[in-house]
């Protein structure tokens, strides 16, 4: 705007003369802006004149389906899951039923049209909805596996400490006996 109003002042403004009426000024503003200024290259429009750019004829309509407005609205973040499947997201916690998850960022995406928010994850080209956590319940869930096909915990490592140490000391004290023999010999 600043650079217009500049334009116009030294275009027409400061050479305007002699002049008898407020209409007569605007026709000459008028003739400066239809002959000059519209039909001119501008560095503003990449070089095109305004006349051009701003035709009926040369304006593309861009037609807003719902479609495509809730795809601008949509607002996209990363986040860790967490242990227990959930994320934290606008001040609230939601929870994915995928424990595989656990621990994985994902992205998690929720449209500002809706009301109240309905966010998803988005997964591997696929839209894994979001529910909003109960904490008690989500205490007591038994948690999947982390990974899908895991193998099942084995048995315990049986291991007594105590009897690993008798052991050590038996072969040492038979091994300590069997010496002088073998020097008798």
């Amino acid at each position: 705007m600043e650079r217009f109003w500049r334009t116009l002042r030294e275009a027409v403004l400061d050479r305007l003369g002699a002049v008898t009426s407020l209409n007569d000024i605007r026709d000459r503003i008028s003739a400066f802006l239809d002959v000059h200024y519209h039909a001119a290259p501008h560095a503003g429009l990449m070089g095109r004149a305004p006349a051009l750019v701003y035709a009926p004829d040369q304006r593309e309509i861009d037609h807003l389906s719902e479609s495509r407005l809730r795809e601008a609205m949509t607002v996209r973040q990363r986040r860790r899951v967490n242990r227990d499947t959930t994320v934290s997201l606008e001040g609230q916690v939601f929870e994915l039923e995928h424990g595989y998850l656990a621990g994985r960022v994902v992205t998690v995406a929720f449209c500002l049209l809706d009301e109240p928010l309905a966010p998803f994850a988005e997964i591997e080209g696929q839209r894994v909805p979001l529910r909003l956590v109960d904490p008690v319940r989500n205490a007591h869930v038994k948690r999947p596996a982390r990974r899908p096909g895991a193998a099942p915990a084995s048995a315990p490592v049986v291991f007594d400490p105590a009897g690993a140490l008798l052991d050590k000391a038996a072969l040492s004290a038979r091994s300590r006996r069997r010496r002088p023999r073998d020097l008798l010999a």
